[in-house]
């Protein structure tokens, strides 16, 4: 489930900067705390502390009108209660931070950046305060000037306290979705090794009938782009190409730093693409392929590091590309150079089986493997069956014209076309709990079909569907242990567990049970060793309830790397880049140069305001950002 708490920022097509407007030399009679120690600001800032991440509040824009929001209407009197309470809105334009200007902002006063516009006061918004049927509560703070009406802006709130400037928040906005549940997987003959990351890897053809997937790094000669067969003799084999065929390859390809930027990127796309067409040569069916070429900064950085080449660190990525034009310096680096140059190949492959096209042949002969009782013969068929409707080759309804005795016999073909049926309506899940509980009168007891039923019941309770009730569902997971279900996938259905039940305290407005479940997602994740896909739905989680520390730390071990997952690279990214100490570190650097290696258009528009798919544009008061940003982005 999803939704958009605030608007923060609103976007209008950029123009040159205005200069008429003027604010008072008074500041409109406000006072700057520190100059009297802040003791007037002990209330307010009491009441910030102690409001709940979740009472959120911002500003949205409507006919040019600016509204400040809470999305909590009883704190509107604990944020403000006396009559010279109050807020202020200051508008800051996109052009105060242009390339073209020197420094980092136009503005520099204590208060504001851009235009503060005057105040309002709790006597005189208390009884025009408008309050939702969600129960948010929005206040009119003003009305765009008619000099910045077509330019690109975004909102700074300012909380007075007694004339005092007690809080001023610059927001940002971070992409988050409470609803991203960890990979729980769906027995087959046994649980796939995807959703047991953290338990066992289950890579035998046992567990891997019909397809599988490979990541495989293949190191690279220097200066060398076309390879025959034998140069990648191990890769082939171990990838078994007289049983499977690839389906599709995912390729990375990195070559070392020194050397013309735009050479190196050629030299890796050849090199991949050489690799490609040997393994194509295996086939007559086309290979699928995504190649992404880039420069090893990452690992350069890294290397480099503990090493005596470590000052060259503190060098821009042009500098260091200067330096290594020096061929006595890049000889002394070739043995960590020649790590560098590699690439990481993703393939998914599916197994041949060999049986006819032609789809009444394929119905014979799957019928003829139930008559049989050949039930190895018939899963084989029926996978077939599943892949070809899958790529549209037969159509959807085709297994409906195929009868699948209901006895225990042919449990397994039943079981395994339940699951078929749940992965192509995902979101019908009313009929996949259906199919597995006549499964489970059909075969009583068995732990499989026990374990894919109360994962489809938690699904459920996601979407609301089937009336699922929260404590009878928790009594059905823990019932699984008694089973001999693996625990790691017992913790991985509490934490499901607690992340759709902290969503249904927050709708109760129940707080304090909200924080009991976030509270247990956080201690219980750090003993799964999640993959990126669950890194991810969980860093995002986390950041719906503004545990922004705790959803960097789950990221951080995986955006490292320099084959990292473009997302969590750059959710790590939206969640970090607003800190001015993180972004000065050379390791956080590193990361930088990685996110524009991978994708460096996305990476530019994290500079945009929120409407315009950023963060934030004030970003660029940070210098060294700025300076990144110019160099790379803008020209």
């Amino acid at each position: 489930m999803k939704y958009l708490l605030i608007l923060f920022v609103f976007f209008y097509p950029l123009v040159s900067q205005t200069q008429s407007l003027k604010v008072p030399e008074d500041v409109y009679g406000l006072k700057n705390p520190t100059q009297d120690q802040g003791k007037a600001c002990t209330s307010c800032m009491q009441v910030l502390m102690q409001k709940p991440a979740d009472v959120q509040f911002g500003f949205t824009v409507q006919d040019n009108d600016i509204y400040f929001v809470l999305t909590d209407s009883r704190w509107l009197e604990l944020l403000f209660n006396k009559s010279q309470d109050g807020m202020a809105v200051d508008i800051v334009s996109r052009d105060l931070y242009s390339c073209k200007l020197k420094g980092n902002r136009a503005n520099k006063h204590w208060a504001y950046d851009g235009y503060l516009m005057e105040p309002v006061y709790w006597k005189d918004f208390k009884k025009t305060a408008l309050v939702d049927e969600k129960g948010f509560v929005f206040v009119k703070v003003g009305t765009i000037p008619d000099e910045l009406v077509g330019k690109e802006l975004e909102y700074n709130l300012l909380l007075i306290s007694n004339k005092y400037v007690c809080h001023i928040n610059t927001f940002f906005s971070v992409p988050w979705d409470r609803w991203g549940l960890l990979e729980m997987g769906l027995f087959m003959d046994t649980i796939p090794s995807k959703a047991l990351a953290g338990a066992k890897e289950l890579t035998s053809e046992k567990y891997q009938l019909f397809s599988k997937s490979m990541k495989v790094e293949v190191p690279f000669e220097k200066n060398k782009f076309e390879y025959a067969p034998s140069d990648i003799k191990a890769l082939t084999d171990s990838l078994k190409l007289n049983d499977y065929e690839i389906k599709d390859i995912q390729i990375r390809a990195y070559s070392s730093v020194e050397g013309p930027e735009k050479r190196n990127i050629e030299l890796q796309e050849k090199r991949a693409e050489s690799i490609i067409r040997i393994l194509q040569g295996y086939q007559t069916e086309k290979i699928n392929k995504d190649v992404q070429a880039s420069e090893n900064w990452v690992e350069f950085l890294e290397d480099i590091s503990e090493s005596k080449f470590s000052h060259l660190k503190l060098l821009s990525k042009i500098e260091i590309k200067q330096k290594l034009e020096d061929k006595q310096l890049t000889d002394q680096l070739e043995p960590i150079l020649k790590g560098h140059r590699k690439a990481i190949l993703m393939i998914n492959l599916e197994k041949k089986v060999k049986v006819g096209d032609d789809p009444e042949k394929l119905k014979a002969s799957f019928e003829k493997a139930i008559i049989d009782k050949n039930i190895e013969e018939a899963r084989a068929i029926q996978e077939v069956i599943f892949s070809k409707i899958r790529n549209k080759s037969l159509p959807q309804d085709y297994m409906q014209s195929i009868k699948i005795p209901e006895t225990y016999t042919y449990g397994s073909l039943l079981f395994e076309y339940a699951i078929f049926n749940y992965q192509e309506n995902e979101t019908d899940l009313y009929t996949s709990i259906r199919l597995f509980e006549k499964l489970q009168l059909l075969m009583p007891g068995n732990k499989n079909i026990k374990y894919n039923l109360t994962a489809l019941k938690i699904r459920s309770w996601v979407y609301s569907q089937g009336g699922i009730d929260p404590e009878e569902l928790r009594v059905e997971i823990m019932a699984l242990q008694k089973m001999g279900i693996d625990q790691t996938l017992i913790k991985r259905m509490l934490i499901n567990y607690h992340i759709i039940r902290s969503e249904y305290q927050i709708s109760l407005k129940n707080y304090a049970e909200k924080d009991k479940s976030v509270k247990y997602i956080q201690t219980q994740y750090s003993t799964l060793v999640a993959n990126e896909n669950d890194a991810l739905n969980l860093a995002r989680y986390f950041s719906s309830y503004s545990k922004l520390d705790w959803a960097e730390k789950v990221l951080l071990k995986y955006v490292k790397k320099v084959d990292v997952n473009e997302d969590v690279l750059f959710y790590y990214l939206n969640l970090t880049i607003v800190d001015s100490k993180k972004t000065a570190s050379s390791e956080y650097r590193t990361i930088m140069l990685n996110a524009i290696n991978i994708n460096k258009e996305r990476f530019c528009k994290i500079f945009n305001s929120s409407p315009n798919g950023g963060i934030t544009f004030q970003l660029l008061k940070d210098q060294y950002l700025k300076n990144m940003y110019c160099e790379g982005c803008e020209k």
